[in-house]
């Protein structure tokens, strides 16, 4: 593992970055919102990782409840209020077909993805993954990543917590940041 590097964090968008509402979509820019202190945990922590990376998984474009177009809106702005409060995104790769698709997330395909477009390897690097689902915290198994899970009510965090044991419980974006920049670094 390349330690002389800073590591790379991948980060789920829904519940992490924004408010997930419950049992529906982010449809348009009017109806994202941050999660409180996401802004400024983003701000802190962009000098920690060596790319930044959303992992997410928008089932609405399938479902035809928004457009590619809607998706790539919501996601400039959101990029472009990250910059303007300090922090940065490297790249957002977002699976946009049904549970079918071999880009969603558990599926490693999107970090293999980042991995050739960023020019890192995902067997030589200090990974870190950032989300609030089991398919967050199996897909970053899955790469080898250290686990931190936000815990949202989305799905069972008990359920989530028994079959991740490694994974460090989180009660924000916010809360990993401060954690991240205080505790010793996994390796």
């Amino acid at each position: 593992m390349d330690i002389t590097k800073k590591p790379v964090l991948f980060l789920d968008r829904d519940g992490v970055i924004n408010k997930r509402p419950y049992g529906a979509y982010v449809l348009s820019w009017a109806g994202f919102e941050f999660c409180e202190g996401a802004l400024s945990a983003l701000a802190k922590i962009a000098g920690e990782f060596e790319h930044i990376i959303i992992i997410t998984n928008q089932m609405g474009v399938y479902k035809k409840l928004m457009t590619a177009a809607d998706l790539a809106e919501i996601h400039e702005n959101m990029r472009r209020e990250i910059e303007q409060s300090g922090g940065r995104i490297d790249k957002i790769y977002a699976a946009q077909g049904g549970r079918e698709d071999g880009r969603r997330k558990p599926a490693p395909t999107m970090a293999a993805e980042a991995a050739l477009d960023l020019g890192f390897s995902l067997k030589n690097k200090h990974l870190v993954m950032v989300g609030d689902t089991a398919s967050d915290m199996e897909f970053g198994r899955q790469i080898g990543a250290d686990l931190f899970l936000i815990e949202t009510a989305v799905e069972d965090v008990a359920a989530i917590k028994t079959a991740y044991p490694k994974a460090t419980p989180l009660l924000s974006l916010a809360a990993f940041a401060d954690y991240w920049l205080c505790c010793p670094k996994q390796a």
